[in-house]
């Protein structure tokens, strides 16, 4: 019996022992599981600038036709080039009528000016004289606002009374009564007086005998009988037409007449027509542009209170970021102003000599119209664009190039003609774009090849991440924002590898454009948010890292092993 006991006494005192290790092993890997943390790689995020562009490959060219094109429509107003004439890249070959275009720069400078004004404004802080010219404004906006809405009405009477006038002349027009085709006499009633309905159609008057003679009966646009032996006018309906038979002495029973309302066979038929449909096109016309003005002057008005509001309080950092943002706005306005109005001078994108001249003074033409064929001996590069980045590009953009044969050299230059048809090969579409060097370099050979990056926009003081920030779930793009690392300083947060136990948050968010590396966000998310551009897990259990590109996670594992017991945990 004792041996029985003292052989189980150190079964359990082994069993025991088992346990408090098992324990002791779950306390240490589920203490050493809670030390491993996810790494986040953040960047904060700001404004900068975004560059698009489009890429594509081709080879130099050395002898060179350029097809010289309108990039608006409007009137030729002078062409300068001749045929066989050598020009200087540069020179100005034809120009289109500007007056519009200049006017959109004088108007984006004044708003240009405008904003600026505001935003110095601003600056400076609220001044009585300020806050009294904004009210004044308030109160020249709002009498104008009135002024609109009176306008609107007379247009609407005074249109109104044109179309009413112009069907009347229409409808009265060589108003006469035409014989039936069995009528004996030639003689006819007296119609007179003024149509003023609307209808369109014909009074049918027939007569016959009656107890006391002939009489009458009109049918068609209205129905009426009476007497014919009556010498005074009498009415025909309620239209405003009168009927007289005097002195009718020939006229038969069964004779009959048509009045035609409107009388097509009128010699003014035709005009009167013109001008009632004239008057029917210009009606919506008027009151569309009178109530365009009254959307103008609301919005000038609502202009004017905000801008009042605003003098009223001190200027906060979020005015003067949105002062600062109109400022921008307006400038860039005015470049594009200016761009429309240097579109409509044509002028030689290098040295060359007139091969043709393809429009005159006084034409009227339209965008991609060709004007002046050049040709030249400078080299150029002809590079194939698909149909999706060809629709994407203009003449006159810039472009950067690099050359395989010559690796440290990249040249610049632009844009300066895009095939108007496409290529097929294999059922895919591409464009040819031609682009002119800014300047030339004499290692550069015929049939080199060459690549160029076209840049078709440049987006400014816009919200951008990494692109590897950016994903997307049920067709919402969202962005993992880190709210427990706000109080980081935003020099710390660029490009960090953080530590956090909190997970971070999705936001959704609108994208705009991107470009190989970054993409604009629209809304969703403010400048110096810490958003997770990458995520690695680790631990000394557990190994994962994962990219926000790829998804890819790599794992471990390790396992101890307890003397004795003959196997790892």
């Amino acid at each position: 019996m004792r041996n029985f006991i003292k052989k189980h006494h150190k079964i359990l005192i082994g069993a025991g022992i088992l346990i408090l290790v098992v324990m002791a092993y779950f306390i240490y890997t589920t203490s050493n599981k809670s030390q491993a943390a996810t790494q986040y790689v953040v960047e904060a995020v700001n404004k900068q600038t975004l560059i698009i562009s489009v890429s594509g490959t081709g080879q130099v060219s050395a002898l060179n036709q350029i097809d010289l094109k309108s990039q608006t429509s409007g009137t030729v107003t002078s062409v300068s080039a001749q045929v066989g004439q050598n020009v200087k890249a540069g020179q100005v070959l034809a120009t289109l009528d500007q007056k519009n275009a200049l006017l959109s720069i004088n108007q984006a400078k004044a708003n240009l000016d405008s904003a600026q004004a505001n935003y110095d404004k601003l600056v400076a802080g609220p001044a009585s004289l300020d806050l009294q010219s904004s009210q004044n404004a308030v109160n020249s906006a709002q009498q104008s606002l009135v002024n609109a809405q009176r306008n609107l009405d007379n247009v609407i009477k005074q249109q109104q009374t044109a179309v009413n006038n112009a069907l009347s002349n229409l409808l009265n027009a060589g108003i006469t009564p035409i014989a039936g085709p069995t009528n004996i006499s030639t003689q006819a009633p007296a119609i007179t007086g003024t149509y003023n309905g609307t209808d369109q159609g014909s009074y049918y008057i027939s007569l016959y005998s009656s107890g006391s003679g002939l009489s009458y009966s009109v049918t068609g646009l209205e129905n009426q009988i009476g007497p014919t032996n009556t010498t005074m006018a009498q009415p025909l309906g309620t239209r405003g037409l009168y009927i007289q038979f005097s002195n009718m002495t020939s006229i038969k029973a069964n004779d009959s007449w048509t009045i035609l309302i409107p009388n097509k066979t009128a010699s003014n038929y035709l005009s009167n027509y013109n001008a009632y449909q004239t008057a029917l096109q210009n009606q919506p016309q008027a009151i569309t542009s009178a109530q365009t003005q009254i959307d103008t002057a609301q919005s000038n008005l609502e202009q004017a209170q905000t801008a009042l509001e605003q003098k009223k309080e001190p200027a906060a950092s979020a005015d003067l970021a949105t002062a600062k943002s109109q400022v921008d706005s307006a400038r860039a306005q005015l470049e594009a102003a200016q761009k429309n109005y240097s579109d409509n001078i044509i002028t030689a994108p290098f040295d060359g000599q007139v091969a043709a001249v393809n429009a005159q003074k006084g034409d009227q033409i339209g965008a991609s119209t060709l004007i002046v064929t050049l040709v030249t001996n400078q080299q150029i590069a002809e590079v194939s664009l698909n149909e999706i980045d060809a629709a994407k590009v203009k003449t006159g953009e810039k472009a950067t190039m690099t050359f395989d044969a010559i690796s440290d050299l990249t040249l610049t230059g632009k844009v300066i003609q895009v095939d108007v048809i496409g290529a097929v090969s294999q059922g895919v579409v591409s464009y040819g774009v031609k682009i002119g060097f800014d300047t030339q370099d004499e290692r550069i050979k015929p049939g080199m090849s060459v690549s160029a990056d076209i840049i078709t926009d440049v987006k400014q003081d816009v919200l951008a991440v990494p692109s590897s920030a950016v994903k997307s779930q049920n067709s919402q793009s969202y962005i993992q924002i880190l709210n427990s690392t706000t109080n980081l300083p935003l020099s710390a947060a660029a490009e960090s590898q953080i530590t956090s136990n909190i997970a971070p948050e999705n936001q959704t968010v609108t994208v705009g454009v991107s470009n190989d590396t970054m993409t604009e966000i629209t809304s969703g998310i403010k400048e110096g948010d810490i958003v997770v551009v990458q995520t690695v897990t680790s631990g000394t259990s557990a190994t994962t890292s994962s990219n926000s590109s790829t998804g890819t996670q790599r794992s471990g594992s390790s396992g101890i092993r307890i003397p004795g017991l003959g196997g790892g945990f």
